[in-house]
């Protein structure tokens, strides 16, 4: 039987959104550790999609930003204050926001992750979720996991 504790990352990443890990089900034993371990991939791929999700949804709402702003500019902004010169730089310096933009999402989400992950408390080295898994695998058993404080 495999221990896992509550103050594991996997765990409190399946414990913000699924209460099947914080329930009974998990305390009596009747959960292997392949479960466990396809659980925690399939949270972390639903990380990874919101998180290219939100990047895509912020670039989106920047280019139809960008759009209107144009449509603006060569129209109400031309016919009332007769604004006759156009800048290529405009184009550049939107491409150039829209790359730090998406930089700056992504240090965003990899500096939070960072503090996240180092914010747990390591009194002892913890089993590796992955490696076990291996091991469960090549030897074509899935041990049962309990979790402890």
């Amino acid at each position: 039987m495999l221990t896992i504790n509550r103050n594991s990352w996997h765990f409190k990443l399946l414990s913000r959104k699924r209460k099947i890990i914080a329930s009974n089900r998990s305390d009596t034993g009747s959960l292997s550790l392949c479960t466990y371990f396809w659980m925690v991939m399939t949270e972390l791929l639903i990380y990874a999609r919101d998180i290219i999700l939100f990047t895509a949804i912020c670039y989106v709402a920047g280019f139809l930003l960008y759009i209107i702003g144009y449509v603006w500019y060569f129209t109400i902004a031309y016919g009332m204050f007769d604004v006759m010169t156009f800048d290529i730089n405009a184009i550049e310096s939107s491409i150039t926001l829209h790359v730090l933009g998406l930089a700056c999402a992504f240090f965003y989400y990899s500096v939070n992750f960072v503090q996240w992950l180092y914010r747990i408390e390591r009194p002892k080295k913890q089993p590796n979720i992955l490696t076990e898994y291996v091991k469960a695998k090549k030897q074509r058993i899935c041990p049962m996991i309990r979790i402890e404080e």
